[in-house]
């Protein structure tokens, strides 16, 4: 966003007053001489027609910007009259509804080297973190994470961040990690890949706390200027703006691994990739077997509220976490 500011110009001096003229009382007074350009001239004549007096009529309105419009299903916004946004819209369009195609040659060599996962019809869920994998290759999954992370609407993450530092296990994670490993990464990015395109993505985080969702109750028990700072934030960010609001408990429980965000385009989704993917952050994002009750989901949407009660199998009992 542009932010303009209008100079300050300094108020103008007000001009100072003449010298006054001392005039003797014998002497006559002076005759001031006007400059010419202050004479007073008469004004031309105006030939009056005969549509003079018929109102005047803008034929086209200048709103001083470009029209946008909202794409009703991948929801760009775009100009429609400016060719390269159209041509970015149709990109991004088709991305969203059949994935992001990748490089053939990269694909062959991930495959060999870091598919975590292989289905029955030539799909499989590769798995990339900052730590392991050469640069090019976060590269070009960086390039599906920014789209996958526009679809959803959610905040980028940096690729420092992304790819950044490796942090220690302690608590929970322990339990799902080998004694030699003292460290891993904060975030792996899994990619659900079918007939040379990307369908879906998770990206997963290593966390230490989550709160359990729990049954929302009629009355509310307890009054809001009791809450803990924390408990309040927790209150206004899960479920907020959403359809429905989860209801979690105040106090926090051990956890592992946290689903930062999941995408799935809109021609795939249905066909079980979400929880397939799900299921491998849960095998491979540390070094043994994740439990579910380590699992928690980062404040989810109405539609990742609704994979999350899938896949734990429950309304309720499963936890959600703030990043």
């Amino acid at each position: 966003m542009a932010l303009f500011s209008d100079e300050n110009i300094p108020p103008s001096t007000p001009p100072s007053s003449p010298p006054s003229l001392a005039v003797s009382p014998k002497a006559a007074p002076p005759k001031l001489q006007l400059p010419k350009a202050y004479v007073e001239k008469p004004a031309p004549a105006v030939k009056s027609t005969p549509n003079s007096s018929k109102p005047l009529v803008q034929m086209q309105l200048n709103f001083g910007q470009a029209m946008r419009k909202t794409c009703k299903e991948c929801r760009m916004e775009y100009v429609p009259s400016a060719p390269e946004d159209v041509a970015l819209h149709k990109k991004f369009h088709a991305q969203h509804t059949n994935g992001v195609p990748m490089d053939r040659d990269f694909l062959t060599k991930v495959k060999s080297e870091k598919a975590v996962w292989h289905g029955p019809q030539g799909d499989f869920i590769i798995s990339l973190s900052g730590s392991q994998d050469p640069k090019h290759w976060l590269k070009k999954a960086r390039a599906v994470f920014e789209m996958a992370t526009a679809d959803l609407g959610a905040v980028d993450i940096p690729d420092e961040k992304l790819w950044g530092p490796r942090f220690a296990t302690s608590g929970a994670r322990n339990k799902a990690s080998d004694a030699y490993e003292e460290k891993i990464d904060q975030y792996k990015l899994y990619l659900y890949v079918d007939n040379g395109r990307c369908v879906g993505l998770c990206l997963a985080e290593g966390i230490e706390k989550a709160f359990r969702v729990v049954e929302q109750k009629k009355k509310v028990d307890v009054e809001k200027d009791t809450e803990t700072e924390e408990e309040s934030k927790a209150s206004e960010l899960v479920g907020a703006q959403r359809s429905e609001q989860l209801s979690i408990s105040q106090d926090t429980d051990e956890a592992a691994i946290g689903i930062s965000r999941i995408w799935t385009s809109r021609g795939s989704r249905k066909k079980g990739i979400a929880r397939a993917l799900l299921k491998c952050v849960a095998k491979t994002f540390l070094s043994k077997v994740t439990s579910k009750e380590l699992v928690a989901f980062s404040q989810p949407t109405e539609m990742g509220t609704a994979l999350a009660r899938r896949w734990f199998g429950q309304e309720y009992g499963w936890h959600v976490y703030i990043d």
